[in-house]
């Protein structure tokens, strides 16, 4: 099923077809009446029901849901976010850059990686393509400046972030939580800075709405820098 790229803005489980969703309301209510969902997940049907010209209620006891929901279903002024995006851009680009810095084997310049290899909890390559010398995208094992950067990056300080462990408040650990304990475990350190960095930025912004979208969008990557 190929989802609209409205729908694919955000991971949710068990999201549903949006046009077998859209169908049903069609079929079973008409434009103007409400649509109530007390179970809204993602807010497929919440989000046809409005493009169908239905008023929609929806209801979830994940707070996330509804969050995704409303994000989904809203209007977005692409000029603000564009706007405060560079913003954001501006104030970070740098400073979240200096954290992957590796060195080019053939010229010795310091550069941006472009992806580090972990195994085991071990940092055993990196990825990188430098324009200094033309040298092409390639993985090298980790050399002695990226052991030296990294022990760096360890000594430094994580600003505010999430600590909650994976385990239910009966004691019972999540059925996905496998090896790690916490959420900031399913980072590493560098990783879990510049997220941190990120949503401090995101909370400064002043329009609500454009920080609630730019969350949006922080939530949907964050996972990409997990392990």
């Amino acid at each position: 099923m190929r989802f609209l790229p409205m729908y694919n803005i955000h991971k949710f489980f068990a999201r549903k077809p949006h046009n077998v969703v859209g169908a049903y309301i069609e079929h079973y209510s008409r434009e103007g009446q409400i649509v109530l969902d007390p179970f809204c997940g993602s807010g497929v049907t919440i989000s046809e029901s409005l493009k169908a010209g239905r008023k929609a209620i929806g209801i979830d006891l994940d707070p996330m849901a509804t969050f995704i929901t409303r994000m989904t279903s809203k209007p977005l002024n692409t000029q603000k976010f564009l706007d405060a995006y560079r913003q954001i851009e501006k104030t970070l680009m740098d400073k979240i850059e200096a954290l992957y810095l590796t060195q080019c084997r053939s010229c010795k310049q310091t550069i941006p990686a472009i992806v580090f290899i972990w195994d085991n909890g071990k940092l055993v390559e990196v990825g990188y393509e430098c324009a200094n010398c033309s040298t092409g995208r390639v993985r090298k094992p980790i050399s002695q400046f990226d052991i030296n950067h990294l022990a760096k990056i360890e000594k430094l300080k994580v600003p505010s972030h999430p600590t909650n462990k994976l385990y239910y408040e009966t004691g019972l650990p999540f059925k996905e939580k496998q090896k790690y304990e916490s959420v900031e475990d399913l980072f590493t350190k560098r990783n879990l800075i510049a997220l941190a960095w990120l949503l401090e930025e995101i909370k400064k912004i002043d329009d609500s709405d454009i920080q609630d979208f730019m969350k949006f969008a922080f939530t949907s990557i964050s996972q990409r820098g997990s392990h």
